[in-house]
């Protein structure tokens, strides 16, 4: 009896014990196995994804243009920094034993004085501090919590001093630099209580070389040596600073430039943790409430498992809830960010639900980021909004609550839509998208009001329309969107989040109260803690892309002494080729850093679309379920391999505009996955590794050339400046224009555009005659692009003449109509001395006409001259292609503007109406084809605008590339296919021509007066003879007014007149068509006679161009 007394109690304990351990091991080995197996599984096997090289951009002649290369980033990972780097262990030390943040810079102002207190320290000391004592530190006493030992415990246990106590043990033991070795003994030696000797006494007598030494003389060899170790850390740490900055070249003004950067990523970890410590306790993100409802929450659990103080607490909950929406309720980034996803997925439901009624897609996309998770799911596992009876955070905070406040038994529904009447209401299955004729405007009506009534939104034209704006934006397809143009859905979020904000305010009730979260709720968010501390601080932040290999050798060879910096490899674009960096501006010659040849042209890479990443989360949740299977067989290795490789990565980046984007489906390679199996597979006889190699990327062949391009650029960017008095100073001192050179078969080999740098590039901010706004909109590839109107001018008067003889409106001569037997013919001549010469509304370049200038020339002639297409079109007459032009029916204009592709694609986008193997459509090399007013179904049968458009003028505008094509036509009878790119993934990207079907005499006529423009026309004298050249030209100049504007007065001054477009397009050699030319000068006030002529010459006199003649 006595022994059952005395062991009875211990074996029923025993008994107990073992029974719940039984219960505990057939919960883990049964019922949570899968669970265990899959955490189990995560230790031993790894993997990651082995990133594919982009293909190669390549010109004509093989040189490499564009490349992936293998490059070094230097990162930055704040836990490797605050656990091995002096200066982060001491901040964050001091932050432990304070409870508040230290910054960086603060611990730097004091970086050996808080040092020695550190190390200090004894043991006991931090015995009695977690205990919720004092610690008597020499630059600030901290006070033991309050006055007897339970407030104590209990204060102890509040405020983390245990926690606290132990990570500043960790960080004291980090700053004393031991090894692992040093550490463990110093750990043992703690144990057995050495004595009252502090952390530097006892650090030093663990380290083995001192162990000869007496505990004094051991301890100031040690502080010698580890006061050095701090200074060289400090001075390492700044001289990385002087690499890393771009703004200063003095070394502590880089250090502190350095240290703000890091204290910006320590805050960014520490607040991402805040957020996820949050969201575990709430079941809600804190950006979903507003400023003014987080302060209603009692939130000092957060700071104190962050330590921070109250200002620090303060900082982050104001910023989350900004982001929320702030005080308005609409105007934040965080609804422009959420306006973005509620387009992207709008694009995405419609692929994925394509039965589903535009309207209820708008309600399901616009109330998917107020929904509850648990919300139910419609067909498909769509969001239903019809379903959606839970609004976060509304109904998450009435449960994280300790004591939710009650809510009244009559409390209406907060939206319509959540009422019986309005879910019952049936919208229309799709909208008719009207726009408002000549504006583009939407027009809202019967329709719009149902979905605004859905919404609870005002029955008045502003609310109405707002949705008539989103029925635009969401019957639209196309994945990007410019800024600004989603204002509708950004509002219309804000209004819904503003009517709950107002709610959950009103809920809580007095401003005064502050309502704390319940028990449970927090003890299970703050579990994560440590996990979520270590999983965000190792997250690399990038510092510096392609850092001076000095400087990668230092980090990599001597890592221990650059803790928290390491350097990292990825795929990089890499430009071969560059310009020559000289550029002219003001009329100054400026030296510039080269910049890659062909940048616009060719463009450049950029993250993932939205829509593209939502289309492709279900196949990457896929990808990440198989990653996790427990047991796999090789079809779901084949599988993973095969999501991997086909769909995007958050890092990876792909073609967003130019050949670069047109073409990111054959130069975007597919990734590769390599993967460490685990021990079951191991058991299976699988060998311990299964990989599937990267496929890279496919190479582009341009029909480009390297020399040609920069021959063309530097023409552009500084020409030689002209004796010609009529020539225009302004435009030759701060040139715009453009420059096209093709084979007539259409492959391009040149294709430059200037300007091709800003204002703050060249460095003359506020002193060009043009604002920034305008250069920058004259950056755009002008070959390809019309920022502003751009009539060719005279350039179109041989397509004019081609078809008026082609369907009888010239004879061989290019006479007359031959059907018009009374009509008389046209002669230019000054009527008075007050009148122009010219023809109906359009005026002549010559001031006393041709017909009498050419009867002068014209020796024994008898009488005023007739014009003909002879001297026509050699010297540009407009009067003659005015009465020609007015005889044209519109239809004809049209008709003529199409068959040589006048407003429609030029085949660059060589893909472009053809069934293909890209799941996307194509992005980039985005060409303009507005043909002008004449083309469009409008009634223009006046003979005015006939007039006009036979001279290029007014209402019709082209490209450079444009034009190119349309000459080439006439040079070889056969229109081409304009191309950049001559060979993708080993296939030809070159199109056959098509037969223009003009007749033979015909365009032997037309290209005979066009040597003729050179021999004796308008060109005559302007560096484009075979004398100059070598060679023999073709071509037709043309000028078009643009606007009104200041130009020479030929005095030296300026007075008012008309600003112009200059052209000059041709081919060349004559007697043997090889290539075209097409040269485009902007805003100028010289015809192109007097400039743009002269430009081509300069041109097609360099060596790179006469080397194709002789190839």
């Amino acid at each position: 009896m006595s022994n059952w007394r005395r062991f009875g109690a211990p074996m029923v304990v025993l008994a107990l014990a073992m029974v719940a351990l039984v219960l505990r091991l057939y919960e883990v080995q049964v019922t949570e196995h899968k669970l265990w197996a899959r955490e189990a599984l995560g230790l031993v096997r790894s993997s990651r994804v082995l990133p594919a090289r982009r293909g190669r951009i390549l010109d004509r002649s093989g040189k490499v243009v564009v490349e992936d290369r293998e490059d070094y980033v230097l990162e930055f990972v704040w836990r490797e920094f605050r656990r091995e780097h002096p200066l982060g262990a001491i901040a964050q030390a001091r932050s432990q034993l304070l409870g508040r943040p230290v910054s960086l810079a603060e611990a730097d102002a004091n970086l050996m004085p808080w040092a020695l207190e550190l190390v200090a320290l004894t043991p006991d000391d931090l015995d009695g501090f977690a205990a919720g004592g004092g610690l008597p530190l020499k630059s600030v006493r901290i006070e033991e919590l309050g006055t007897n030992s339970d407030d104590r415990e209990r204060l102890a246990r509040q405020n983390w001093r245990r926690t606290r106590a132990r990570d500043a043990r960790f960080y004291l033991q980090s700053l004393l630099g031991l090894t692992r070795r040093e550490a463990y003994l110093l750990r043992k030696k703690e144990r057995e209580r050495w004595g009252a000797r502090d952390f530097l006494t006892r650090s030093a007598l663990v380290r083995p070389a001192l162990g000869a030494l007496g505990p004094d003389e051991a301890r100031a060899e040690f502080l010698e040596e580890w006061v050095r170790e701090i200074a060289a850390a400090r001075e390492r740490l700044i001289d990385l600073s002087v690499v890393l900055s771009v703004e200063s070249s003095d070394r502590m003004e880089c250090y502190d430039e350095l240290l703000v950067r890091l204290e910006v990523i320590r805050r960014e970890v520490e607040d991402a943790v805040a957020d996820d410590l949050f969201s575990s306790a709430t079941g809600f993100s804190a950006m979903r409430l507003s400023s003014d409802n987080l302060e209603r929450l009692d939130l000092r659990w957060l700071g104190r498992a962050l330590v921070w103080d109250q200002a620090r607490l303060v900082q982050w909950s104001s910023d989350r809830g900004a982001r929320s929406g702030g005080s308005d309720g609409f105007s934040s980034p965080g609804f422009r960010l959420l306006a973005g996803r509620v387009y992207s997925r709008l694009q995405v439901a419609r692929e994925q639900n394509p039965g589903r009624g535009l309207a209820d897609r708008v309600l399901d996309e616009l109330l998917r980021p107020f929904a509850r998770v648990s919300a139910n799911r419609g067909a498909g596992g769509v969001l239903d909004w019809r379903a959606v009876d839970s609004l976060l955070p509304l109904d998450e905070l009435q449960s994280a609550l300790e004591a939710p406040p009650e809510l009244s038994e009559d409390t209406q529904p907060l939206f319509l839509f959540q009422t019986q009447v309005v879910r019952e209401l049936r919208l229309p299955d799709d909208f008719q998208v009207r726009t408002r004729p000549g504006s583009g405007r939407v027009l809202w009506g019967e329709q719009e009001a149902l979905l605004a009534r859905a919404l609870g939104l005002d029955d008045h034209a502003d609310s109405t329309g707002r949705t008539g704006a989103l029925i635009g934006l969401a019957s639209r397809r196309r994945e990007e969107w410019s800024p600004g143009e989603l204002e509708p859905i950004e509002v219309l979020l804000g209004r819904l989040d503003r009517a709950i904000q107002e709610r959950v305010y009103g809920t809580l009730g007095s401003r005064d109260t502050t309502w704390a979260l319940a028990p449970k709720r927090v003890a299970e968010a703050l579990e994560l803690r440590d996990h979520l501390l270590k999983d965000q601080s190792l997250r690399p932040r990038r510092l510096l892309k392609r850092p001076p290999y000095s400087l990668v050798e230092a980090v990599t060879r001597f890592t221990e002494q650059h803790a928290g910096f390491r350097v990292s490899m990825r795929y990089e674009r890499h430009w071969r080729e560059f310009d020559s960096g000289q550029v002219r501006a003001l009329g100054t010659d400026v030296d510039l850093e080269p910049q890659p040849l062909f940048q616009r042209l060719i463009g450049s890479l950029r993250s993932p679309s939205m829509v593209r990443v939502l289309r492709e989360r279900d196949d990457l949740a896929r990808a990440r379920e198989l990653q996790a299977a427990l047991d796999r067989k090789q079809g779901d290795f084949d599988e993973l391999a095969q999501l991997y490789g086909s769909n995007l990565h958050a890092t990876q980046e792909i073609g967003g505009s130019g050949i670069e984007g047109y073409f990111d489906f054959e130069l975007r390679g597919s990734h590769g996955f390599q993967e460490s199996i685990g021990l079951a597979e191991r058991a299976q006889d699988r060998s311990a590794n299964w990989s599937q190699s990267p496929v890279d990327g496919e190479d582009l062949i341009l029909t480009l050339d390297v020399n040609l391009q920069r021959v063309a650029q530097d023409v552009l960017e500084r020409p030689e400046f002209l004796a010609d008095s009529s020539a225009d100073p302004d435009w030759w001192q701060d040139p715009v224009g453009a420059l096209v050179l093709a084979r007539v078969d259409g492959q391009v080999l040149a294709a430059a555009s200037v300007p091709s740098r800003s204002q703050s590039e060249i460095g003359f901010v506020g002193q060009d005659r043009r604002s920034d706004d305008q250069r920058l909109l004259y950056r755009v590839q002008r070959t390809l692009r019309m920022p502003t109107f751009q009539p060719p001018g005279s350039t179109i008067k041989p397509l004019i003449a081609l078809w008026a003889m082609e369907y009888g409106w010239l004879d061989d001569e290019g006479t007359r109509h031959l059907l018009d037997a009374d009509e008389s013919l046209v002669t230019c001549l000054r009527e008075g001395r007050d009148q122009a010469s010219g023809y109906g509304k359009v005026r002549c370049s010559s001031t006393l006409g041709h017909s009498y200038t050419l009867h002068r020339q014209a020796a024994g002639s008898g009488r005023i001259r007739d014009m003909a297409l002879r001297d026509a079109l050699p010297h540009s007459c407009n009067a003659f292609f005015s009465w020609l032009g007015q005889h044209l029916s519109v239809q004809d204009h049209r008709d003529l503007a199409r068959r040589f592709g006048l407003g429609t694609p030029t085949g660059v986008r060589v893909f472009e109406g053809l069934k293909e193997e890209s799941p996307l459509p194509r992005v980039g090399l985005v060409e303009d084809r507005r043909p002008g007013r004449f083309l469009e179904p409008l009634d223009l049968a006046s003979a005015t605008f006939r007039q006009y458009a036979a001279n290029g003028l007014v209402c019709i505008q082209a490209t450079p590339l444009q034009m190119a094509r349309a000459y080439a036509g006439i040079a070889t009878g056969q229109l081409p296919t304009m191309a950049f790119v001559s060979q993708a993934r080993g296939v030809s990207m070159l199109r056959p021509p098509t037969s223009l079907g003009f007749d033979p005499q015909n365009l032997a006529l037309v290209r005979g007066l066009m040597e003729q423009v050179v021999l004796r026309g308008s060109a005559r004298g302007k560096g484009l003879s075979r004398e100059t050249l070598g060679f023999r030209v073709a071509c037709k100049t043309g000028s078009a007014d643009i606007c009104k504007g200041p130009v020479p007065d030929g005095k030296g001054g300026w007075r008012e007149g008309m600003r112009k477009h200059a052209w000059v397009a041709g081919w060349f050699p004559v007697q043997d068509p090889q290539f075209v030319f097409v040269l485009l000068v902007h805003d100028t006030s010289a015809t192109s006679s007097h400039g743009a002529v002269q430009l081509a010459s300069q041109f097609l006199q360099r060596p790179e161009v006469a080397a194709l003649i002789q190839r």
